[in-house]
């Protein structure tokens, strides 16, 4: 018997060895065992160093309990993406397919049983990390649906719990815009994706148009450089070193949110598309060539993770006519298609 293991590779390789094993398929049960659900608080304390105005600078010490937390959250995040993937690697082995769906339904339903994260009692840094694990399990939600079809469907009590997540997501930041709109950042944009991806797969489709709001709020906040003649988000090139990668942390949300919503009935108009588009160039270009914004952002720029670069590919399924997007996705391709925030592996899907 393998021992358990939270590593992702090694969750699909007890997937795939107990594949062969009749006991398995006698009484469908997932190999993989749940980790257990997280029901404390969520006061995290934030990685990044209070005194630097540019949030670009790593706490050398950080709290070993927030750490401990935030990486907990991810094994979750991972591993039920890690279910989806598997799922979409063997679709014509049913077998397969049967127990990447149980494996799914036996990790929300353990998750959901204890009402995990639904706790008040949380930091900001603590609400972000509900954030990116809302998002990461309704992106995983929507990809099984994508690609199991009628075999996939939430329980009531899955569907109640990840309804209720997205309704405290959405208490969280709805009052932002109206408070503190010069604050408006990757954290609103990704709570709007997390409560848009938690809305379509708990059929509470009216949530979808505070999503919306949000998303037409951020093309809004793009500045428009002459010389380039693309777009950025000021917030996000304000981050010093980190400029370049928050901006394409940015972007991934507000790319999957153009990507669903004309879906459900919200038009990304023309003044929006062109907006995103102009953003999406900025975003290339300071990779490519950095040089080219000096006249904005002349820090030198630390290489951005290969996650956060997952944005290109819905981006150019959506807008093949951008070449620096094209340029940037040939480039970083052999890298980057992975984000747990986002379920998993997204290139089945666009690629």
């Amino acid at each position: 018997m393998l021992t358990m293991c939270m590593n992702g590779s090694r969750i699909i390789f007890t997937l795939m060895v107990l594949m062969g094993s009749s006991a398995v398929f006698a009484e469908l049960r997932c190999p993989v065992t749940p980790i257990p659900a997280y029901t404390g608080d969520l006061n995290i304390q934030s990685g990044y160093d209070p005194e630097d105005p540019t949030r670009s600078t790593r706490i050398d010490d950080p709290d070993s309990r927030s750490k401990a937390i935030n990486d907990y959250l991810i094994r979750f995040s991972d591993g039920l993406g890690r279910f989806a993937d598997y799922y979409a690697s063997r679709q014509t082995d049913t077998k397969a397919g049967s127990l990447a769906i149980q494996c799914t339904h036996e990790w929300l339903a353990s998750w959901a049983r204890e009402h995990a994260l639904t706790t008040t009692d949380a930091s900001p840094t603590g609400v972000a990390l509900r954030v990116w694990t809302l998002s990461a399990v309704a992106t995983a939600v929507l990809k099984m649906e994508h690609y199991a079809g009628a075999d996939w469907a939430l329980t009531a009590a899955e569907k109640t719990w990840i309804a209720k997540l997205g309704e405290i997501v959405r208490a969280d930041y709805a009052d932002r815009i109206r408070l503190k709109p010069e604050r408006i950042n990757n954290h609103d944009y990704w709570a709007a994706w997390a409560v848009a991806a938690s809305a379509i797969v708990t059929e509470q489709e009216e949530a979808l148009s505070w999503s919306y709001t949000v998303f037409r709020f951020a093309m809004s906040q793009t500045v428009n450089d002459g010389i380039t003649d693309t777009a950025y988000l000021p917030n996000e090139l304000g981050r010093g070193a980190l400029g370049a990668h928050y901006t394409q942390f940015a972007l991934t949300p507000l790319v999957m949110l153009a990507d669903h919503l004309p879906d459900h009935g919200y038009v990304i108009d023309y003044r929006d598309t062109v907006q995103l588009k102009k953003l999406a160039e900025f975003a290339a270009i300071i990779v490519l060539t950095p040089e080219a914004v000096f006249h904005i952002q002349d820090d030198a720029q630390r290489i951005p993770s290969p996650a956060s670069f997952t944005w290109l590919y819905p981006f150019n399924a959506l807008y093949a006519d951008v070449v620096s997007t094209q340029e940037l996705l040939e480039i970083v391709r052999p890298y980057t298609g992975v984000n747990y925030r986002l379920g998993g592996d997204l290139r089945p899907l666009y690629d």
